[in-house]
């Protein structure tokens, strides 16, 4: 993502996207998925203050289920899927001043569950940053500086009883497949922002 933060028109898109660890009847409703974000600076800017009220650039990070026009990978939800964010930390996962964590749900209603394969590169959801409160009189510092992005799990979600129940994936494709960086990435740490090894009881309590 390398936006100039040179407007407040316009918009970057993150998609996450993930493969199955198995195949699945028709029981799937959607994925509830985190990122992390590292920034670069000692304290988040600004800029990166997106909690849904009450932060400098409320209103700017949306997420949708609409993949139309974008064909690199597959839309399990075949456009009738919607999305939400869920919550936006500061300070998480670690405690760090230049830490964030987003938690976005996507899905279908019930009555139009999805069977999905191994084989596809699914469309999860689809992440968009406004660039609203980027320049003039009321603009939010710290659009310049660098960040990464870090798509740390992605948990789907079946109807009671599927076989195997709601699958948990964290593992990330190769060359860092789930990091994404913001103007460079210089001077964010990455990697302080993985995913640990911890019990099914433990994600569980970290994530819903």
């Amino acid at each position: 993502m390398d936006f100039p933060c040179d407007a407040n028109i316009g918009q970057e898109d993150l998609f996450l996207a993930f493969t199955m660890p198995q195949a699945t009847g028709a029981d799937v409703l959607g994925i509830i998925a985190v990122v992390d974000i590292q920034h670069s600076d000692a304290a988040l800017p600004e800029w990166w203050k997106l909690a849904a009220s009450g932060a400098c650039r409320s209103g700017n990070l949306l997420a949708s289920g609409d993949f139309s026009g974008n064909t690199t990978c597959t839309d399990p939800w075949q456009g009738e899927a919607v999305a939400e964010i869920q919550g936006y930390d500061l300070g998480s996962p670690r405690g760090g001043a230049n830490q964030a964590r987003i938690k976005v749900a996507c899905g279908v209603a019930p009555g139009l569950e999805r069977a999905l394969d191994t084989f596809a590169m699914y469309y999860g959801t689809r992440l968009t940053l406004l660039n609203g409160g980027t320049t003039g009189f009321a603009a939010c510092a710290g659009c310049l500086g660098s960040a990464c992005l870090v798509l740390n799990s992605i948990e789907v979600k079946r109807t009671p009883g599927a076989p195997g129940g709601d699958l948990f994936i964290s593992s990330p494709g190769p060359a860092n497949a789930n990091w994404a960086l913001w103007r460079g990435g210089q001077g964010a740490n990455c990697a302080l922002v993985p995913t640990r090894n911890m019990t099914w009881g433990r994600l569980k309590s970290l994530y819903r």
